[in-house]
């Protein structure tokens, strides 16, 4: 049996395949009939001994490969583990894994995506990103209230290893100060956020009435995949944010990101756009994403069309240099 497993989202994976290794293990009673090989270290040889060799003391093997396909350089291996597989043993099981989403004119992935058990685990979208958050709370006997949740979504992004990490952190500082539920200022405190450089470039765009740069920014988020819903609420998060700054900054305010509440990484970043544009137009455009908000959620139109209006409209004074 074959199976392949690739895509963004490594953390699915490899909790996938650990299933499919623990569910071996155990029907073998040994793990000693499992073999991990790497990619970029993989030989024919090292390949063939894996799966044609005989199970050691068990009726099956199962080999693991790593990144086989996203090496671009071992094409010709790659032709010669096509002909292996389509004689593979019965007592030989071989799993495939991609970290990412490999070219899909090679041999190999062809040859896997009609012959093998597979699945895409493709970007995370914001929903699975909740989904996760709120399991990975209850998992520790602790709650979190939504403006936490969406702060944290905001400030980590799809990167369920780190998502973990940080709700562990969070989790046992709410529990030290004896509480039963992780506040959004515990996510101010404790985490680093991470929201995508572009997100500000696009902000800084917006800032800027830069139409043309704006949607470059956004169809460059598109040919990269992106959970548009999630730049969407990315872009509100920070011209809300931008309010706030701008309303401390003309009431001439020197510890903005405490008095704000708001991670000084995120002051920082910010406060650069700020010369571009005055608190009125600030306040207008926001009006502009809580109308969107709202027809989005009415399931009104489409985000992608919506959004390219959006920032046309914005910035029909474009001041594009």
């Amino acid at each position: 049996m074959t199976q392949f497993f690739y895509g963004e989202d490594t953390y699915s994976i490899k909790l996938a395949v650990k299933k499919i290794t623990d569910d071996f293990i155990n029907e073998q009673k040994t793990d000693l009939n499992v073999n991990t090989l790497e990619g970029e270290k993989l030989t024919y040889e090292n390949f063939t001994d894996a799966v044609l060799s005989a199970p050691f003391l068990g009726d099956k093997k199962l080999t693991i490969v790593k990144n086989l396909i996203i090496e671009k350089e071992f094409a010709e291996l790659r032709k010669k583990i096509i002909k292996m597989l389509e004689n593979l043993p019965a007592s030989s099981e071989v799993v495939f894994i991609d970290n990412g989403k490999p070219d899909a004119r090679d041999g190999l992935y062809k040859y896997l995506g009609k012959n093998a058990a597979s699945k895409y685990f493709g970007p995370v979208s914001e929903l699975t990103l909740r989904q996760f958050i709120s399991a990975k709370t209850a998992e520790q006997n602790i709650k979190i209230s939504n403006p936490a949740l969406s702060k944290l979504t905001l400030f980590v992004g799809p990167d369920l290893w780190r998502l973990q990490n940080e709700i562990l952190k969070l989790s046992a500082y709410a529990a030290a100060e004896s509480r039963v539920e992780i506040a959004p200022e515990d996510v101010d405190l404790l985490v680093e956020p991470n929201i995508n450089l572009k997100i500000f470039d696009l902000t800084d765009a917006l800032a800027a009435q830069n139409s043309t740069r704006a949607i470059q920014l956004l169809n460059a988020f598109i040919q990269n995949n992106e959970d548009l819903m999630m730049v969407f609420n990315l872009v509100v998060y920070q011209f809300r944010n931008m309010l706030v700054i701008k309303d401390l900054l003309l009431r001439h305010e020197t510890n903005i990101a405490k008095v704000a509440g708001i991670h000084p990484f995120v002051v920082q970043k910010t406060t650069q756009s700020l010369r571009k544009i005055s608190f009125d137009e600030l306040a207008s455009f926001y009006r502009q994403l809580e109308e969107m908000d709202f027809a989005l959620k009415s399931s009104r139109i489409e985000i992608e069309n919506a959004l390219v209006l959006l920032f046309v409209n914005f910035c029909k004074n474009d001041k594009m240099a």
